[in-house]
């Protein structure tokens, strides 16, 4: 089983990042996908320093680091604005704020799931066969910390909640 966590918001809560990291570690996750808003180069410095796979980035509009903070972390893959990637049999296409995900999922359909952040509201959804889902936000003071597993042998996508 490999398995991907996909998080979101996190605005500076290393509380919960630590939390996050212990929990996705024992459920064996190999990869992270971030979909924006870690907020201040050290947050993204102290993500890389506790996880040394692979993570997957996009920006979003709360963050104030810069492409060349990104570039001091081999394990880190960093697109601003959108990122799609193949990971397994599946390709992903990642950004922050919704409409950006919508007009890029217009010109282009060939994806097994697309995610996206910014809202902190977590939710699945198939859309014309692709699998569109925002996993919540990790900050907390929106609702519950949440974020989403996903199986990438057999496409099994689900919310988790941290606290749980």
């Amino acid at each position: 089983m490999s398995l991907i966590a996909i998080f979101s918001d996190l605005h500076d809560n290393l509380n919960n990042l630590d939390l996050f990291l212990t929990r996705v570690r024992a459920q064996k996750v190999t990869t992270l996908v971030f979909l924006g808003d870690l907020t201040s180069a050290e947050t993204l410095d102290y993500l890389s320093s506790k996880w040394e796979k692979r993570i997957y980035l996009v920006g979003g509009n709360a963050d104030f680091f810069k492409a060349t903070d990104c570039k001091k972390h081999s394990q880190l893959i960093y697109k601003a604005d959108y990122l799609d990637f193949n990971y397994g049999n599946f390709r992903f296409l990642i950004a922050h704020k919704p409409l950006d995900l919508k007009k890029i999922l217009t010109l282009n359909s060939t994806y097994d799931f697309a995610f996206y952040g910014h809202t902190h509201t977590p939710w699945i959804k198939n859309e014309n066969g692709v699998i569109i889902a925002n996993p919540g936000n990790l900050k907390d003071g929106f609702g519950q910390a949440t974020y989403a597993l996903l199986d990438t042998e057999n496409g099994h996508l689900e919310l988790k909640r941290l606290n749980d």
